[in-house]
């Protein structure tokens, strides 16, 4: 029995972590969304460095939880089915909807990431693409008339 509660106290401090990283991933959906100003852009960069804290202890959570699922003890207990569904199915249920959510999220942030860098790419194609210096910036795609028809710069992603 006393193995059951250390693994839910594991469980319970598991889902602990994954609260926090699902606010995180919350922060940084907003910030990835309205990312104007550098206050933002450093707020992001600590919420990324919470996160890898957080992960890190989840790691620690998950060997330790391993553990102590592998031994005797708790292959025993388990058995108890009424035992498994008062303690250990409650925390199982929330663990599992917030760790749902959290992949939304983060797979809204990567959708995210992936389109700015894609803007961010583009642009930089652009520019490299440019003929700077003492010749014309713009160059016509069409000579028919000066002045009427320049070569149109493609921000689609």
């Amino acid at each position: 029995m006393k193995i059951v509660r250390e693994v839910h106290s594991n469980l319970e401090q598991q889902l602990d972590a994954y609260n926090k990283l699902l606010n995180f991933a919350e922060e940084k959906n907003v910030l990835l969304s309205d990312s104007q100003d550098r206050a933002k852009a450093k707020k992001l960069e600590t919420l990324v460095k919470r996160e890898v804290e957080v992960v890190q202890v989840l790691q620690e959570l998950e060997k330790d939880r391993v553990e102590a699922c592998d031994c005797e003890e708790f292959s025993e207990a388990t058995k108890d089915a009424d035992l498994m569904d008062e303690i250990l199915s409650p925390v199982k249920a929330e663990l599992k909807s917030v760790v749902v959510k959290l992949k939304d999220i983060n797979d809204r942030n990567t959708l995210l990431i992936s389109v700015s860098l894609k803007v961010v790419n583009k642009v930089f194609s652009v520019l490299r693409d440019l003929k700077c210096g003492n010749k014309m910036t713009y160059s016509r795609v069409n000579k028919k008339k000066p002045g009427t028809s320049y070569q149109s710069v493609n921000f689609t992603v």
